[in-house]
């Protein structure tokens, strides 16, 4: 099935709730993503990719995080403003190049959500260990949770990622992060183990040695197994990754 045909068929899925199905799909591919639909009383919403400009978008995200949230969806630093314009240009840098497939969810022009995957483009770290494994992260702005709009983008993110080869999808989620642990279950994500994980920080850069991190926690590992034939090696390359993490 292509990535155009799932996306409808997801969000078809996801409007049942509401006894509308007033979508429009016009995605190519991962790297050129554009979903949107109506829900009727609150407006168009729609699902799109990070691209050049889009700093102003991450600003106003971030205002609609509280700082419970931004603890939990750390990909950036939201309390050092020196840095964090230079973190949301290197975020579109990689959407716009391909090596991470990021998006944005809107409401009628509006960032609500946004959603990732580190290294969908090629992952060295996992291939070094025979797989293809990206990195999902998934928030929503606090007024806009409670809607399905997570699960929702999990869905797409898993749809991006089988449309791109992907071996599995990983994840990390704080232990304290109970709502976020039912979505991903719900997703068909299974347990690994707790990894030490770098906050505020891209952590598959991390990984490469590309970048360094102040602040560290345990977390949460857990993997959405797309390629049933690939599962020992995936499982080698996550606990390889929890090991080094304890060496940094």
């Amino acid at each position: 099935m292509s990535l155009a045909l799932e996306l409808h068929d997801l969000l078809k899925t996801y409007l049942r709730r509401h006894g509308v199905a007033a979508i429009t799909v016009d995605t190519a591919d991962a790297w050129r993503l554009d979903a949107a639909f109506t829900l009727p009383g609150i407006g168009r919403c729609r699902a799109r990719n990070v691209r050049k400009g889009d700093v102003p978008a991450f600003h106003a995200f971030g205002a609609g995080l509280s700082e419970r949230s931004k603890d939990l969806f750390s990909p950036y630093p939201w309390n050092e403003p020196e840095k964090l314009k230079g973190a949301f240009q290197a975020a579109i840098d990689a959407s716009v190049n391909r090596v991470d497939a990021a998006y944005f969810l809107e409401m009628e022009g509006e960032p609500v959500g946004h959603f990732f995957l580190w290294k969908a483009g090629g992952n060295p770290h996992a291939r070094a260990h025979g797989v293809e494994v990206p990195e999902l992260g998934v928030a929503v702005a606090d007024a806009w949770q409670g809607r399905g709009f997570g699960g929702l983008m999990v869905r797409i993110l898993t749809a991006v990622a089988r449309s791109l080869g992907a071996d599995a999808v990983e994840l990390t989620t704080a232990l304290d992060n109970e709502p976020g642990w039912q979505t991903y279950l719900r997703a068909g994500y299974e347990y690994t183990g707790i990894i030490r994980n770098p906050q505020f920080v891209d952590v598959t850069a991390v990984a490469a040695g590309a970048a360094t991190a102040a602040v560290w926690r345990d977390e949460r590992q857990m993997i959405l197994l797309l390629n049933e034939t690939k599962r020992d090696a995936v499982l080698h390359y996550l606990a390889v990754k929890r090991e080094e993490a304890l060496k940094m």
